[in-house]
């Protein structure tokens, strides 16, 4: 991995001021490469009320063993049960990204001290790794171990039961992978 950053402060008047930094990054392979800036801003506009906010972008990449499709054998409770789970590597991953975004209001009149301040973060494709706790209680659904319901057959598939007889007290393996998840917005 190589990574270069740079970063500067411009002082546009004694009392407001801006930050400007970029950072490019290089991963190589599958992963390549970004380029993410950022931007802050500070207006200190009494002796004891200052104004900041800033915007950016982030990049994080996906660790190395999460892109080998091999797995690794472990256990994992089910039901109650020690049960083998398979945890899969994923070389279709994708890098996770997010944009972020904060304002805030900095007080300090007298002995007071006192900051409020509002960010947001809105991540996509964010670097997860599945729950097989949650398949398992997925399979307590409805006609979720019913094989004429096509909705639930890529989750069966997921898993070996004794005898075959779907069922989360069944189970004796469970396979799960590394995956971007979905959007999460906080």
């Amino acid at each position: 991995v190589y990574a270069v950053f740079a970063e500067t402060r411009v002082p546009i008047t004694n009392s407001f001021d801006v930050s400007l930094a970029v950072r490019f990054e290089e991963y190589g392979g599958s992963v390549g490469n970004t380029t993410h800036p950022k931007l802050s801003m500070r207006w200190q506009a009494l002796d004891w009320l200052a104004f900041r906010g800033s915007a950016s972008t982030t990049f994080r990449a996906p660790v190395l063993p999460t892109l080998d499709p091999g797995c690794a054998t472990g256990v994992v409770q089910i039901s109650g049960q020690y049960r083998a789970q398979e945890t899969c590597g994923n070389d279709g991953l994708k890098p996770e990204t997010a944009d972020t975004f904060n304002v805030g209001i900095l007080l300090s009149p007298g002995n007071f001290t006192a900051s409020i301040d509002y960010f947001l973060f809105k991540f996509e494709g964010e670097l997860t790794l599945e729950s097989s706790s949650r398949m398992a209680a997925t399979l307590s659904a409805p006609g979720a171990c019913d094989p004429t319901n096509a909705q639930y057959a890529p989750l069966r598939a997921r898993f070996t039961f004794a005898n075959d007889a779907c069922g989360a007290g069944n189970t004796l393996r469970v396979s799960r992978y590394n995956l971007n998840g979905p959007e999460t917005e906080t």
